[in-house]
């Protein structure tokens, strides 16, 4: 009988999937990383504008407009083991633009 740890899952959780670096790199970067977190970012940066404007206290809105960040983070950890797959040029340039991505996703 086989042991059911060893037997790989055809679909494992999402945020496991990804912290194993299981998932590819490219769909990582460019799919969860930059269409989707930016989307979830531009939300959340419009939810706490909108907080703002109806004069929420400064700290729901700054709360709203941050709490992507775990997230962001996450993705930022996962291009970081997915990128342990490929050579070692590729592996720099996707850090180095999720590094980017990252700070901007924070300071935007």
């Amino acid at each position: 009988m086989a042991d059911d740890a060893a037997t790989p899952t055809p679909r494992r959780n999402f945020f496991a999937a990804r912290y194993a670096g299981e998932v590819p790199l490219e769909r990582v970067f460019w799919i969860d990383m930059l269409v989707v977190a930016t989307l979830i970012n531009i939300g959340t940066a419009l939810l706490g504008i909108l907080m703002f404007g109806f004069k929420l206290p400064a700290w729901v809105g700054v709360a709203a407009f941050l709490s992507p960040l775990p997230y962001n983070l996450f993705l930022y950890l996962a291009v970081w083991r997915a990128s342990a797959k490929v050579e070692p040029k590729t592996a720099a340039a996707y850090r180095l633009a999720a590094a980017v991505w990252v700070g901007l996703s924070i300071l935007i």
